[in-house]
């Protein structure tokens, strides 16, 4: 059955788009999120609507009221929620569904709202996937119809034609951590592009993604440490259809 969004009465000027943060099957249910939030002491569940593995959505927290979701933006926002953790693991189904409830919401609003990851107002890799692609967004967090979402994935010797040529890295050293990083994500990306294997792209600095940097390193005259610093990153940019962020 299609999830059908019925826009409140009050004021939203925003959606922020989250995940929860668990691939447990169990917590692939309102219900389980809600007695989560619940245990952490707030009233409701904070997420006002909740897309699931199939596909689905459900109704969480009354969208007549405020959302306990993005500490300090709250106020006139709606929060949307998709069950998953790994990257690897969102469905095809719950993308689909976030665009057909991101399309919903703009013709409620008549494209007056605007949309945006938790991780843009908060310091957190939320949500782990990249939400301005499944839910077709422009910089600002407007709809871009013109964009083609893409699902990347890795194939021997590189990435699939539908894969983009615009990567990015930044400034700051990149090592192996137990963190989500979407500039680990580009590192991995750019790694392939150079023929070396980082493993999964997942945006995770695990142990094959630091194998493949060290033998990029020694293959380029550099010290093999296995983390991105300045020297590394300007090689690693060197292709022309690379950029620094």
């Amino acid at each position: 059955m299609t999830f059908v969004f019925i826009k409140p009465k009050r004021k939203v000027t925003r959606v922020f788009w989250h995940c929860t943060a668990t691939d447990h099957a169990h917590h692939d249910n309102i219900a389980a999120i809600r007695e989560m939030h619940r245990q952490r002491g707030w009233s409701d569940i904070g997420y006002h609507i909740m897309g699931h593995k199939d596909g689905s959505g459900s109704y969480g927290r009354n969208l007549e009221l405020t959302p306990a979701a993005q500490a300090g933006h709250n106020a006139a926002a709606i929060a949307v929620t998709l069950h998953g953790l790994e990257k690897a693991k969102f469905t095809t189904a719950q993308y689909n569904f976030a665009r057909d409830l991101r399309e919903q919401i703009d013709r409620a609003y008549t494209n007056g709202v605007t949309h945006h990851g938790h991780c843009e107002v908060a310091a957190k890799a939320c949500p782990v996937f990249d939400y301005r692609n499944v839910l077709q967004l422009d910089a600002r967090g407007r709809p871009a119809p013109t964009m083609t979402p893409t699902v990347p994935k890795f194939v021997a010797g590189g990435f699939a034609a539908a894969d983009s040529d615009d990567f990015a890295l930044p400034g700051r050293l990149l090592k192996v951590s137990k963190s989500y990083d979407d500039a680990v994500d580009d590192l991995q990306r750019i790694l392939a592009r150079h023929g070396y294997d980082p493993g999964t792209i997942d945006g995770w600095f695990g142990e094959q993604t630091e194998k493949a940097v060290m033998a990029f390193q020694r293959d380029h005259g550099l010290v093999a440490d296995g983390k991105v610093g300045a020297l590394t990153r300007e090689m690693l940019i060197a292709d022309p259809h690379l950029k620094a962020a």
